[in-house]
């Protein structure tokens, strides 16, 4: 296939015009779902792994995988991005990547507000504010399905035998 075939059938399903960047993100996060978004003149594609403030301004980290400014793996890895300098952001279908965590960039957050399941907190320093449990960790829709599938399953029903 090649690669105008391969990028038009990755088309990223536009976000509701009626969300912000923040809750986007933050739904990216709980979905584990891969974005696309420009950021100082480039287009990017990343997986959005933690959403907090910085010096009171929103910020999400990130671990990008594509930089229209830079070739190939170039423009791969760990990202600190500024929400209000993120511009036309949508959600992409590509699977969720990660990259390794001595890399992560330091000093990025000060305060979490989500957090993608089985992400470590800890390594953004020891300083950093964390949310409560129920609000920092999402736990991917797709798995609460699973959950509540596997839980209805297990469940005793009143229906004779």
């Amino acid at each position: 296939m090649d690669r105008r075939q391969r990028e038009f059938t990755n088309r990223p399903r536009t976000a509701n015009p009626g969300v912000d960047h923040y809750e986007l993100l933050r739904q990216a996060i709980a979905n584990q779902q891969s974005a696309t978004a420009s950021y100082q003149g480039s287009r990017r594609q990343f997986c959005p792994h933690v959403l907090g403030r910085k010096a009171g301004h929103h910020v999400v980290l990130v671990y990008q995988y594509t930089d229209s400014a830079r070739a190939g793996a170039a423009g791969a890895g760990w990202q600190c991005f500024a929400l209000d300098r993120l511009h036309n952001i949508s959600l992409l279908g590509s699977r969720w990547r990660s990259g390794e965590p001595d890399t992560l960039p330091a000093d990025c957050i000060d305060a979490v507000d989500a957090a993608v399941e089985g992400f470590d907190t800890s390594l953004l320093g020891p300083d950093v504010e964390v949310a409560p449990t129920s609000d920092a960790t999402l736990t991917p829709l797709r798995k609460q399905a699973e959950s509540k599938e596997e839980s209805a399953a297990a469940a005793p029903t009143d229906e004779p035998t």
